[in-house]
């Protein structure tokens, strides 16, 4: 049962799932219409295109609705507006032709509303799934009277508007620290410093084992240092225990930077995190190596400077690996380099990239605000437990 005036129809009542084509390889050209592929509705503008004839349902052009119905699970899979050029349909997906009166913006929303329902009910047992238009066709959703259906896209369409504003925000704050850290990082002449020469380099950590008699200690991790640039001790939950000797010889200090020496791609490998703070009860683990600086070193500073490209490149160049796991060895990791400018110059360097970081996470946070409340409108409106004022 559903609230005055709604009625539950099959989405073969409300609209039309339009096949798209397979295009064979021997098909693609360099001229002609763009074939629509999965990548292209996640934003690449990278396309095979097709010049033959075909039929013109499959004719795609801007503003039309689409339905992946084979991708990945929360990504690909499921409604996309489409933004592109004109083109012609692949068979992977759908071209979703609104019927019988409904509104298109309404349709998109029910449909975003619903995919997690399709996705459970979909084949494929890994992250690629698959659905069937028959059991597309034959679901059935509530669907108020036109004028609500406008009023129920009105208000969304508002909160997606905001969403893309706050991701463009984030996208922009992303963009600005790529830049500042190829300026202070990359194109200032600093003197060049070996990491033996500025510090103690130190692994031998914390195994992720608890064992009866020995200290409890909160374990600093891989996954801490490579999500994190700035560490505190709220953020870490994953107790173990440690040997009296470790709980002193691991122990974490404010301004102790720490590395990824190890990973399965050459990309993850020497990530770096600085502790913002001393963290009595914490050790880190034998998957990470700490960097204790025994000069004057800003704070700050410290989060930014093992992020430039020089420093990655050699990080690249010296991890040793058949494909499996990476790995730098702690003498050529001593022997690093990296710029090592004035005092002065790393406390302004220092306050402008954390400056930039703040303002990236606050955008993240608008951002998420923002998903969460349009979550809950969708729940709300298309269901019919909070009816739009007409």
């Amino acid at each position: 049962m559903g609230p005055d005036g709604w009625q539950r129809q099959p989405l073969s009542e409300i609209c039309e799932l339009v096949n798209g084509r397979g295009f064979k390889p021997h098909e693609w050209g360099e001229t002609g219409y763009p074939i629509i592929r999965i990548q292209n509705l996640n934003g690449s503008t990278s396309f095979n295109f097709y010049d033959g004839d075909f039929n013109p349902k499959i004719l795609v052009k801007p503003g039309e609705l689409l339905f992946a119905w084979s991708g990945s699970r929360g990504t690909s899979f499921g409604p996309h507006i489409w933004n592109g050029p004109d083109a012609v349909l692949n068979y992977h997906t759908w071209k979703v032709l609104p019927i019988n009166g409904t509104d298109k913006r309404f349709l998109h929303q029910m449909l975003r509303h619903i995919t997690g329902e399709i996705e459970k009910s979909a084949h494929g047992a890994s992250a690629l799934v698959h659905t069937q238009k028959f059991a597309m066709e034959k679901r059935t959703i509530l669907v108020p009277p036109l004028s609500e259906q406008s009023k129920i896209a009105d208000i969304l369409s508002t909160w997606d508007a905001a969403i893309e504003t706050a991701e463009k925000l984030l996208a922009n704050g992303e963009t600005q620290r790529r830049a500042l850290l190829a300026e202070f990082l990359d194109r200032r002449p600093w003197a060049l410093k070996k990491l033996r020469e500025i510090g103690q380099v130190r692994s031998a950590g914390v195994d992720k084992k608890t064992i009866e008699g020995e200290r409890p200690v909160r374990l600093l991790n891989y996954l801490d240092v490579l999500r994190r640039d700035h560490i505190y001790a709220h953020e870490l939950a994953h107790w173990v225990t440690a040997k009296p000797r470790q709980a002193i010889e691991c122990d974490v200090r404010r301004g102790d930077i720490f590395f990824t020496p190890s990973s399965e791609t050459r990309d993850d490998i020497g990530h770096s995190a600085v502790a913002m703070q001393d963290i009595p009860d914490a050790v880190y683990s034998y998957h990470v190596v700490r960097f204790r600086p025994v000069v004057e070193m800003d704070l700050n500073f410290r989060a930014y400077a093992f992020k430039s490209k020089h420093f990655y490149e050699q990080c690249y160049e010296f991890c040793e690996g058949s494909g499996q796991r990476y790995v730098i060895a702690q003498d050529y990791f001593r022997d690093f380099t990296v710029g090592f400018p004035p005092l002065d110059e790393q406390t302004k360097i220092g306050a402008i990239l954390l400056a930039n970081d703040q303002l990236i996470e606050e955008h993240r946070r608008d951002l998420d605000h923002l998903r969460s409340e349009k979550n809950a409108l969708m729940q709300q409106l298309l269901t019919g437990k909070r009816r739009a004022t007409i």
